[in-house]
């Protein structure tokens, strides 16, 4: 009998076990939620906190640009600002200097064939400098970083052989001109100059825009 007794009493202690294991398996559970939740939380705020320190990296970045790169107010290469002159091969093998271009409007744009905007605009800036001949506009589409014989097989493709086109493969240019993206145009006038800087492509209107604002400026001045 005392036998049974203690087999009801460890049966019972059984069940109580298992029901305080329950009880606590329920509260370990509860735990490690909320565990989880905090650490879910953290990876929430870290992942915030480095999407501002992103963003504010990002903005610094074009702040910078805006300011120190072409057109900027800290750069060299502003309007009322005397263009950097250079000495570049043109694509059939002659040689050209910015000042050779004295007493023209010039637009001077800076491109390549892998970017789009470039190739799209580049029909159009041969154009202009047959539209507004009168008005002394010359083009100079300055290449760097590409081979002569695949800018030359570039252009044929797309009936554009007789576009001025000259040759940086140093980057000696564009480092002279600050050059941050593609395509950029500087416009300078017939003093040498810089009228303005266009980064991003060009349209036929923006184009007409820039002539007719350079025309205006000689008249008033």
């Amino acid at each position: 009998m005392n036998h049974g007794n203690n087999e009801e009493i460890t049966d019972n202690a059984g069940v109580d076990t298992t029901e305080t294991g329950g009880a606590g398996g329920e509260t370990g559970g509860a735990g490690g939620l909320l565990r989880v939740g905090k650490a879910a939380g953290y990876v929430v705020l870290t992942g915030v906190a480095c999407l501002a320190i992103s963003s504010i990296v990002l903005l610094a970045a074009a702040y910078g640009i805006m300011q120190f790169g072409p057109g900027g107010i800290m750069s060299d290469v502003r309007a009322g600002k005397p263009a950097p002159d250079f000495e570049v091969q043109t694509l059939d093998g002659g040689t050209i200097r910015l000042e050779d271009y004295e007493g023209q409007l010039i637009a001077l744009n800076f491109w390549a064939t892998w970017c789009p905007p470039c190739v799209q605009e580049l029909p159009l800036l041969d154009e202009a400098q047959e539209r507004h001949a009168d008005a002394g506009l010359a083009v100079i589409a300055m290449n760097a970083g590409q081979t002569r014989k695949h800018v030359t097989a570039f252009l044929q493709n797309r009936d554009l052989e007789d576009l001025p086109v000259a040759m940086d493969p140093g980057r000696e240019v564009y480092d002279a001109y600050g050059i941050v993206g593609l395509p950029t145009t500087v416009w300078i006038d017939r003093q040498g100059n810089v009228h303005a800087v266009e980064i991003g492509g060009l349209t036929q209107e923006v184009i007409d825009r820039y002539v007719a604002e350079m025309l205006e400026a000689e008249e008033s001045g």
